[in-house]
């Protein structure tokens, strides 16, 4: 299954975590090993689950790519794109923009969704560049990874039921 995982860094160091598991988090001296133990430690629990016997939980967060109008100072083509997360609720969608903390909006559909995180993005980048605050780096790591579970705690799962 693939899962989401989102890497970011703060003040030096950095914070990997998977939207679908939020205690699944490791904050790490790079980036690299952040990611490397945030799914080193998503794989062992998702074999834990099967050797219990409990089902494993389905992925529901997505990654999606939106492309904002910024202003030319910090574009010169005037648009750039931020990876977006987008995470299922039960009656609606949530999204937030990792480069842009604090960017976060909903929707019913994935269509309204990703209409309302656009122009939150846009308004967020404006109301930063009006207020004189300087736009964060497109730095965060944003991926879907697929994690493997172990043949052998299948089986023993599958004995269990």
């Amino acid at each position: 299954m693939k899962y989401a995982v989102v890497v970011d860094e703060w003040n030096g160091r950095f914070e990997s975590t998977v939207p679908d598991f939020p205690w699944c988090s490791h904050v790490c001296q790079t980036a690299d090993e952040a990611l490397r133990e945030t799914l080193d430690a998503l794989e062992f629990h998702l074999n834990g689950l099967l050797e219990d016997g409990d089902p494993i939980p389905p992925p529901t967060a997505t990654i999606s790519d939106v492309q904002v109008q910024v202003p030319t100072a910090i574009d010169p083509s005037g648009s750039t794109t931020y990876r977006v997360v987008i995470e299922r609720a039960p009656q609606n969608l949530g999204a937030f923009v990792p480069d842009l903390p604090g960017c976060i909006s909903t929707g019913r559909t994935m269509d309204e969704m990703l209409a309302m995180i656009k122009e939150a993005m846009e308004a967020h980048i404006e109301l930063m560049v009006e207020d004189g605050d300087p736009i964060p780096p497109k730095t965060s790591i944003v991926d879907m990874f697929e994690i493997e579970t172990s043949p052998a705690s299948r089986d023993i799962a599958e004995v269990a039921d």
